[in-house]
């Protein structure tokens, strides 16, 4: 008798049946039926290495095996497997009545007990007897509403082979029947009946798990762009080759990068450029981040009459690496002694270790912030807290960060950069890209259109007003915000010398001898004054009547000289309310009434020294007056005559506490040959609030639309508005300079450049003077020829820079 076999669930390559005695059950244990112990399948957990392996064998290796008793279990385990021909042959008989598929859900199938595959979300069917799986079987029943349709055994059979040769050759059909098959299983399908429906409980597929799963893991296009950031690249844009965003902090690794393009160029104006186009993203960007990015590139944590300092040594850094990164010392020793370099060795050290965690990652403040507590950190526990601190930096450090944070630790960024490098880059930022602009009328880059020589001049006139401003408040927590504030050009308005604030001494010049100063001072009356052998003492009287004394490169030396502060209440008359006056204290014998060499001052403590200690005593030679109730040095040229007499043209809209009005202007001198105004400097100091107001309320009514066909100027001094010439202003100024930009007097010293005026300062308006008898050209160049520093000075001498 022909048996026939009904699959409806189990996919044919994964169920094979061996001929079982009929009538027999399956064996019972406590009332409940018991799995087969040789059967493959009876762990859920594990499967046999037969089941992984039926494809490959000769159908000898069996994915389930049916057996209704133990006796013949072991009989059938024994026994050779049966061919699919077997099974069309001698299979079980199925009752007539109801399939196995349709049978009830709470029993499985005699032998095959619940799988962790697909099949897991059937329900549970009821155990057939064995004497239905013994009746004949010659008709078939079709599935409960879902009729499979009808085939003979040996389409089965060549459907099975099919499947078995290729598992993985599945029609887009069974795809679509079985969207999410278990894994390593995208062969087994199942077709359900709605008589037994598939549980619909969501499962969750995990993704197998690997050693990098333990590890944690960035955003791969994030760190690439971090890794891959180069501010040296030409046409660079502040914004779109940033590594970071909007109000994002600065990553720390974006200052590394451009560490190592600098440290890696030798050409200064090339390593000025690649600064400044970093300092361009971080205004455009996170200008709140501009301060601490300009304290790591001069590797200080504050001014340095603050006196915050790191106080690391080599030996603590080894430590430190060592501990962070699980290497020995000793190895970290030898190796920062054959390269030279212990950042290199903790750049190296840190790409070798991996983390169970990844870190958070290092931001400019961030790390500014922890090398700020690592300086403040004082008593007996302090150098452990400050390891911890320094670890906890290398744990995170990306890239060459671990190179540049050992090294800002160790005092040393080795990367030639001096603090006039970052002064031109700052300036050259803040020209390019202006601060303070509000969308959507933001410049990105102010000097487009400029041609070259513009470009460069306008460059160096903004950075000698910040350089200038520096020298006279030496502190960048002052200046930078004032810069984003104001920009560069208001920056002398805002930030001027103040008591308590260490200013930068004038220094000197070391010379061949008397004839080359001779030779300078030419035809013209000067002073010598004796050169005194000490220290220098810049003393500070604030309104609340503290003395501060600072030594020339703005150290407090206030502790030094408490003879010195206690003698200044003495001297200082009432009328004095604040003063700042530089001088030189040197040793002083009051026996003998006279100066004793340098080398004796030095003998004197340096910090905290008590008034009853003191042995060596000091006397205070004052020879300038710098600041005086409010009052600056008068240090304007008196050379130049009684002033400079110059016309209004143009005027540039306020900003901050002057919007709303005019916050500075743009002169001219008149040139008597060809009848027309030459532009000679914009203007914005030396005026009151009541000034400003007076300026504006008249000048409103003089604007025109464009210049007029008579005025000479240039387009990188363009104004917002235009005026009439009919005011003349009289205005005092340092000196008088050489521009690309202005266009007073050219062709009277140079043929392509003009003069300016270097700080000039409005005094008052000449209603005596119509704008026809404003200063010359004539007038201005003879001006400019008669200074001092330009008479006799070759142009190699011009170079000289006073500026430290």
């Amino acid at each position: 008798m022909l048996r026939t076999l009904q699959i409806d669930l189990f996919p044919l390559q994964d169920i094979h049946l061996h001929p079982a005695a009929s009538g027999s059950k399956p064996p019972e244990k406590n009332g409940k039926l018991s799995e087969d112990p040789e059967s493959p399948v009876k762990c859920v957990s594990k499967k046999s290495a037969r089941v992984l392996t039926s494809d490959s064998e000769d159908e000898e290796s069996m994915d389930v095996e049916v057996s209704t008793t133990e006796k013949d279990v072991k009989a059938a385990s024994d026994a050779k497997a049966v061919s699919v021909g077997a099974v069309a042959t001698s299979g079980s008989s199925q009752s007539p009545d109801r399939s196995p598929l349709t049978a009830s859900p709470d029993i499985p199938p005699a032998g095959i007990p619940k799988r962790k595959t697909a099949r897991k979300q059937l329900p549970k069917r009821k155990l057939e007897s064995v004497e239905k799986r013994e009746e004949d079987d010659d008709v078939q029943e079709p599935a409960a509403k879902r009729p499979l349709p009808q085939t003979d055994v040996k389409s089965v059979i060549k459907s099975e082979e099919k499947e078995t040769e290729s598992p993985a050759d599945k029609s887009s059909e069974e795809i679509k029947e079985n969207p999410s098959p278990a894994p390593g299983k995208s062969e087994e399908s199942a077709e359900v009946s709605e008589k037994c429906p598939i549980d619909k409980s969501p499962t969750s597929a995990k993704p197998p798990k690997n050693i990098g799963s333990f590890f944690g893991t960035s955003k791969q296009n994030e760190s690439q762009k971090e890794s891959d950031y180069n501010p040296s690249k030409s046409g660079y844009h502040p914004i779109k080759d940033a590594c970071w965003s909007t109000e994002q902090m600065v990553p720390y690794l974006a200052v590394a990068r451009t560490f190592e393009m600098i440290e890696n160029e030798s050409a200064r104006l090339k390593n000025i450029e690649t600064l400044s186009n970093f300092l361009r993203s971080v205004i455009c960007l996170s200008p709140g981040d501009l301060l601490p990015c300009i304290y790591l590139c001069l590797n200080r944590l504050g001014p340095a009459y603050e006196g915050l300092e790191l106080g690391i040594g080599e030996t603590i850094l080894m430590k430190a690496v060592a501990q962070a990164t699980g290497r020995q010392l000793d190895k970290i020793k030898a190796e920062a002694q054959e390269k030279g370099d212990l950042g290199l060795v903790a750049e190296s050290s840190r790409g070798n270790q991996r983390t169970m965690f990844t870190p958070p990652k290092l931001t400019v403040k961030g790390v500014f912030n922890k090398l700020k507590d690592i300086a403040r950190m004082t008593g007996n526990a302090a150098m452990n807290k400050k390891i911890d601190i320094i670890k906890g930096l290398f744990v995170a450090c990306r890239h060459s960060e671990a190179r540049y944070i050992v090294r800002a630790l160790g005092g040393k960024l080795r990367i030639g950069l001096a603090e006039l490098s970052v002064l031109s880059a700052i300036a050259q930022a803040v020209s390019i890209t202006p601060p303070g602009q509000s969308p959507p009328d933001v410049v990105l880059d102010a000097s487009k259109g400029m041609s070259a020589d513009a470009k460069k001049a306008f460059i160096e006139e903004n950075a000698l007003v910040l350089k200038q401003t520096y020298c006279e408040l030496p502190n960048y927590d002052l200046v930078i915000p004032a810069l984003l504030k104001h920009g560069v050009k208001a920056l002398p308005q805002h930030c001027k010398l103040t008591p308590g604030v260490p200013l930068k001494p004038m220094l000197a010049h070391p010379t061949k001898g008397v004839g080359e100063v001779l030779k300078r001072f030419e035809e013209a009356a000067f002073t010598c004054e004796y050169k005194y052998d000490g220290e220098r003492a810049q003393i500070h009287i604030l309104e609340n009547g503290e003395v501060h004394i600072y030594s020339r490169n703005q150290e407090n030396n206030t502790t030094k000289y408490p003879d010195i502060v206690g003698r200044i209440p003495q001297v200082r008359k009432s009328t004095v309310k604040s003063c700042i006056f530089d001088s030189e204290a040197v040793a002083w014998d009051p026996q003998k009434k006279q100066i004793q060499p340098f080398q004796v001052l030095t003998t004197r403590k340096r910090k905290d020294v008590e008034a009853s200690d003191i042995k060596v005593q000091v006397c205070v030679y004052a020879f300038d007056m710098l600041y005086l109730n409010g009052e600056l040095k008068k240090d304007y040229l008196e050379g130049l005559g009684d002033t400079l007499d110059l016309v209004v043209i143009g005027g540039y809209l306020g900003k901050g506490k002057r919007t709303g009005m005019y916050g500075g202007f743009l002169l001219a001198s008149y040139d008597e040959e060809s009848e027309e105004y030459q532009s000679i400097c914009k203007i914005g100091t030396g005026f009151t609030d009541e000034d400003l107001e007076n300026h504006y309320n008249f000048l409103k009514d003089q604007v025109i639309d464009s210049p007029r066909s008579y005025y000479r100027w240039d387009s990188a001094a363009e104004p917002d508005h235009w005026f009439e010439p009919v005011q003349v202003w009289e205005v005092k100024c340092a000196d008088l300079s050489i521009s690309p930009v202005h266009k007073a007097a050219i062709g009277l010293v140079e043929d392509e450049r003009g003069i300016s005026l270097r700080f000039p300062r409005f005094l008052r308006i000449r209603d005596d003077k119509k704008p026809e008898e404003a200063t010359n050209s004539f007038q201005v160049a003879e001006l400019y020829k008669k200074q001092q520093q330009i008479q006799n000075v070759s142009v190699t001498e011009k170079e000289d820079d006073d500026f430290y």
